[in-house]
């Protein structure tokens, strides 16, 4: 993993485009998809997210200076739940319907380019959805919202990094050579600025592709509103299979322009250009749907991800039964319902602070 200016740069895999036949009519044909990994059956999502520490019984038979350094594992530990299922497929059809509309082969996919991109978000679509190159895009947004600790970024990050973040096509009829970027992860800057925020997307995308887009874009006059225009153009270009915000709720709009400026931003991307977005933030970051909330809809075109801590039931049980194996103690200590619940009023079913709270108690060996 590298790093932006002390930020860190999500990095996945680089390939070169193997292209398998597709099922899904719609996918034919079009050399990004055809290039993606297959759909993952639910045994696969399973094995993308789970993470165990580790364990054998007679480990707790060693020196407890050992056994301590043991039960930080537990700091890893992930255990697929529903909302990871929902979380991979939701990526694997927004991915591949993104590209749908986008397909490299076809004419109209170079037009966009000798029109210009700042031309077409400029224009931006009709009331049926179409771009004024007559193109409708397939992509799709939406956003994922919940309390910290609950395992909203580490659980997006496991599903990007089971796919390729960079496929290398030798040849595409009509363009030769393609650097295909499937993803890219971004966290907003803590200064809250859509120009600051568009500085580091040229900083990500020239560590991870070895390109220099920061010296072309980049200068001392740039602002919010050129440079947007240039960040649509590169990811247009590189034909970005879905973009990521983090941590959206550091978005100041008071250096942005408001509520509809920054979600236009955002949608113009979806709706105009095809390419997915998807924003990730605590609670604060409803505010800024709240005034605007018909482009908000149209942001979130999957519907959002709406998560909150775990409640008492069967998900609660599970984490709790799967976790509890665990113990680098020397005494087993059995499962009772005061425990559970103690944990749960400790916890409040925030995950982090559950794993937390038992290395704490495991700690006391």
């Amino acid at each position: 993993m590298k790093k932006i200016d002390r930020k860190p740069v999500l990095m996945g895999t680089q390939v070169v485009a193997h292209y398998s036949e597709q099922l899904v009519p719609a996918y034919k044909g079009n050399p990004l998809i055809e290039a993606q990994p297959h759909i993952k059956s639910a045994n696969e999502i399973v094995k993308v997210f789970a993470q165990y520490p580790e364990f054998h019984r007679s480990q707790s038979e060693w020196p407890a200076h050992i056994r301590m350094h043991c039960v930080y594992q537990l700091q890893h530990y992930l255990q697929p739940l529903p909302m990871h299922f929902d979380m991979e497929t939701r990526f694997s059809v927004m991915i591949r319907q993104g590209y749908v509309s986008r397909n490299p082969t076809l004419p109209i996919f170079q037009r966009q380019f000798s029109m210009g991109i700042n031309n077409l978000l400029e224009q931006g679509t009709d009331e049926k959805g179409y771009n004024m190159l007559g193109n409708r895009p397939s992509s799709n947004g939406f956003c994922i919202i919940g309390p910290s600790g609950i395992g909203k970024s580490t659980s997006v990050e496991k599903t990007l990094l089971s796919y390729p973040q960079v496929i290398f096509h030798q040849s595409i009829k009509g363009m030769g050579m393609l650097k295909q970027l499937n993803w890219i992860k971004l966290d907003c800057p803590s200064d809250g600025s859509i120009k600051s925020l568009c500085i580091d997307f040229f900083h990500t995308i020239d560590a991870i592709l070895g390109e220099d887009y920061t010296s072309i874009h980049v200068r001392e006059r740039s602002t919010a509103e050129t440079l947007p225009v240039a960040m649509a153009q590169i990811a247009a270009l590189h034909c970005v299979g879905v973009l990521v915000i983090d941590e959206i709720q550091n978005l100041n709009l008071s250096r942005t322009g408001g509520e509809e400026r920054t979600l236009n931003f955002f949608t113009k991307l979806v709706n105009v250009l095809g390419i997915p977005v998807v924003l990730i933030g605590t609670g604060r970051a409803t505010y800024l749907f709240e005034s605007v909330f018909a482009q908000a809809r149209r942001a979130s075109g999957m519907g959002d991800m709406i998560l909150d801590r775990l409640s008492k039931g069967k998900e609660w049980d599970l984490i709790l039964d799967s976790i509890w194996q665990y113990q680098w103690t020397k005494n087993f200590a059995e499962k009772t319902e005061e425990l559970s619940n103690l944990i749960y009023y400790e916890s409040q079913g925030i995950l982090d602070i559950v794993k937390n709270y038992l290395c704490m108690l495991s700690g006391r060996l």
